[in-house]
């Protein structure tokens, strides 16, 4: 297989500046063989009525996202790109966010900038952790999961990698539930969807909408849709903003 190694242009969203580097030659591998047929089976076949639709242009998207395990929303920007041939039809998701720390997801470490690839429901396909030793494969009934785990202390620290398998069908990241719930939801949706914490040790569980009232793991919440029909934020029956979108466009707009 050969590619362009595209350049992706630099952004600037939050209070600080980030760059997001070139999609290396590996990690292009790396997703066109997690899409492959031969680790397509965990999808089987699957009903798919109730699943989210999400719109199948180029979904970009900023914001502040509170996850489990965190004290307070942090700065998150999401580029969801449309179905790719190179990929079986499974869509890039480029991410730049604020990982949970270690301590939350049972000592994994994270890289705050990894490569995600998602089918047509956003359901993980694959994780690459880019220069860190996390990824996620799918694989015959379910998901292999590769850890880095933070091992010792202070300067004798240091990461080690750690497998574990993740029986089941296909799903959304627990901890970016409420970013791809943004990315597919509109004003008369209904959907449902498995979730999966699968750095941490939350147990799997589902997430549903209908409307403007959504139900996830850590509770009942409300979508406040903003002047076009978009989710603008998602706010927790207990108060908590789950999650505070500033820009989400559709092909630019």
């Amino acid at each position: 297989m050969t590619c362009d190694d595209p350049l992706i242009s630099p952004r600037s969203l939050f209070s600080w500046s980030f760059s997001v580097p070139r999609i290396s030659t590996g990690i292009l591998l790396f997703l066109t063989l997690a899409a492959c047929g031969c680790l397509r089976g965990a999808e089987g076949p699957q009903p798919l009525a109730g699943l989210p639709r999400a719109p199948v242009g180029t979904i970009e998207l900023h914001g502040e996202l509170l996850q489990p395990g965190q004290d307070a929303a942090a700065g998150f920007w999401m580029r969801i790109k449309p179905a790719d041939p190179a990929f079986e039809g499974r869509r890039m998701v480029e991410l730049v966010y604020t990982p949970p720390p270690p301590a939350a997801l049972a000592g994994t470490i994270l890289v705050d900038h990894p490569f995600l690839l998602v089918d047509h429901h956003l359901r993980l396909v694959a994780w690459n952790g880019r220069e860190g030793l996390a990824k996620i494969t799918v694989g015959a009934g379910g998901y292999r999961v590769t850890r880095e785990i933070l091992v010792g202390e202070g300067i004798a620290a240091r990461g080690e990698e750690s497998e574990r398998q993740v029986a089941g069908p296909l799903g959304w990241d627990l901890r970016l539930a409420p970013v791809l719930l943004a990315a597919s939801w509109s004003p008369d949706s209904a959907a449902r969807i498995r979730v999966v914490d699968f750095y941490g040790e939350l147990p799997a569980a589902e997430l549903a909408w209908q409307g403007a009232r959504a139900t996830l793991p850590t509770g009942a919440a409300t979508v406040e849709a903003d002047a076009r029909g978009r989710c603008a934020r998602l706010v927790g029956d207990d108060g908590r903003i789950l999650i505070s979108v500033k820009t989400l466009t559709i092909d630019g707009k």
